[in-house]
């Protein structure tokens, strides 16, 4: 993960990333085409959840991006009930871990989120041949939901701005794992290991002393192209339970439960979308001012 002030050197570019500025200019630019009246779509979202030993869990979505002047944007998720499509939330279908919107990191680099945020340029990877620009991204306190609670690295495509791939944990979640670094090089001996109790859902009971620490990231892939734009193909989340004993011998973090889960967007349906003209030209004009959808 390229959550901390590092960067992987694997498939690295030697040429030079452009200017931070510049970047951040297109991607405001190229986060209007998913703030666009005019695009509508459907896809079919497929999450497969797996971990702590039990059998795979299969959902299948139909999920939905459209936009009206009564409600403005709207994304949801439907499931068929006989002839027709019932709306859902996926919580309530015992969806345990998955993304809500895996467009939305385009969001973070709008206009009026680029104030709440540090960006910061690292390197050039290449990735299915497009040589992208690594743009880290951090938080500026204090912390809102939904506006700046994520940090992490984007992959962005210089040539188009669209970001070709997102790897990201909440801000809640970075603190946890910088914490757990932190207490594990110190020496504080607790009594020995705990006991483990599995309950239902994947959930870990530890009976015993010792500092817990819930670590989840996410990544997610940019891989749908239509019309010059890019769309989500696949969003992997991670959830793992960690438990520090805090022994003299061996203070190193006991990997105790670990859930993950896949989301895979496919059979794209365009309604509305602009032409690759109209993507062209808005990307290298200055759009109208907007407000990102929550």
């Amino acid at each position: 993960m390229l959550l901390g002030t590092g960067a992987a050197q694997a498939a690295a570019d030697t040429r030079p990333a452009p200017p931070l500025d510049e970047l951040l200019r297109g991607m405001d630019r190229a986060s209007f085409l998913y703030l666009d009246t005019a695009l509508r779509f459907a896809c079919t979202e497929t999450i497969v959840e797996s971990g702590m030993g039990a059998a795979k869990r299969v959902h299948r979505f139909e999920y939905l991006f459209v936009y009206d002047k009564k409600h403005g944007f709207q994304d949801y998720r439907t499931l068929r009930q006989g002839k027709d499509r019932r709306r859902v939330d996926p919580d309530e279908e015992g969806v345990g871990l998955f993304l809500e919107r895996a467009y939305m990191w385009v969001l973070l680099f709008n206009r009026t989120r680029q104030g709440k945020y540090h960006y910061q340029t690292l390197d050039i990877e290449t990735i299915d041949d497009v040589a992208t620009v690594q743009v880290r991204f951090q938080p500026i306190p204090p912390y809102q939901e939904g506006i700046n609670d994520w940090i992490g690295t984007a992959w962005v495509d210089p040539s188009t701005y669209q970001i070709v791939k997102v790897e990201a944990m909440k801000i809640k979640n970075f603190e946890a794992f910088t914490g757990m670094q932190k207490d594990a090089s110190e020496v504080h001996p607790l009594p020995e290991r705990p006991r483990f109790k599995h309950q239902a859902k994947s959930q870990v009971l530890l009976e015993g002393p010792g500092r817990r620490y819930r670590i989840e990231w996410v990544t997610t892939e940019f891989s749908v192209l239509k019309n010059g734009m890019r769309f989500p193909g696949e969003v992997r989340l991670t959830s793992i339970l960690y438990y520090l004993a805090k022994r003299p011998e061996d203070n190193r973090p006991d990997e105790v439960s670990r859930i993950e889960s896949k989301q895979s967007y496919t059979k794209y349906s365009f309604y509305a979308v602009r032409t690759s003209e109209e993507v062209r030209s808005i990307l290298s004009s200055i759009p109208r001012p907007a407000r990102p959808p929550h």
